[in-house]
Formats: C-alpha cells, sequence, structure tokens
C-alpha cells in the first residue's frame, strides 16, 4: 500500500483522529474560565470597559464553540451586568440583540 491510496481504513482512521482533536479542542477549563471572567469583570471596575468587553465576547466564542452552556451563560451574563453596571445602556442593548443573534448560540443560553 503506497503512501496516497486510501481505502476504507485510512478514511476511518482520520475519521477517528479527527473527532479525537475536535474533542481535545472543544474541553473548556471550567475553573480557569471563571478566574478569566472574574479577571475581566475587574477590568470593567477598575474603568477599562473596552478591553474588559473584549475579554468577555472572547470568552463568550470559546464557550459558545466548545458548546458548554454552563460557561456560555456566564460569559453572556457577565458582558450584560458590565454593560449595567458602567450604565452603558446603549450598548446593553446592543449586546442582547448580538449575543441573541449569534449564529450557534445555545438556546439555553438565551432563554
Amino acid at each position: 500500500m503506497s503512501v496516497g491510496e486510501f481505502t476504507v481504513s485510512n478514511i476511518h482512521m482520520d475519521e477517528d483522529k479527527r473527532e479525537e482533536e475536535k474533542q481535545k479542542d472543544s474541553q473548556l477549563d471550567i475553573e480557569k474560565f471563571k478566574v478569566d471572567v472574574a479577571a475581566a469583570e475587574q477590568l470593567a471596575e477598575q474603568g477599562d470597559f473596552t478591553r474588559s468587553l473584549e475579554a468577555l465576547l472572547n470568552l463568550e466564542k470559546q464557550a459558545r464553540v466548545a458548546e458548554d452552556v454552563t460557561a456560555s451563560k456566564a460569559a453572556c451574563s457577565a458582558v450584560l451586568q458590565v454593560c449595567h453596571k458602567a450604565n452603558h445602556l446603549k450598548q446593553l442593548e446592543e449586546h442582547i440583540v448580538l449575543l441573541a443573534k449569534r449564529r450557534g448560540q445555545l438556546k439555553q443560553v438565551c432563554c
């Protein structure tokens, strides 16, 4: 059998490897995630509202891609709380719409 030859067993092995890599990529360390959310909220309290939102939205994306409902809820709630505490009601409204319309957002997170 040559290196470039495709057989049913080769294709099946490649699919298994892809599934294993996908599972590794999608696993989220919840303790580190909570620490990162708290750090981003701390940034907002220190007055760095923009960096805080960027960090929280990145965390939300990681949780959404990993399909982790609890982490996604925590990240979305943190985004909305930061906007509310800073009294940026216009951005609060925009982020509610943004998070609800995200492609791949789990329904348990939005409702």
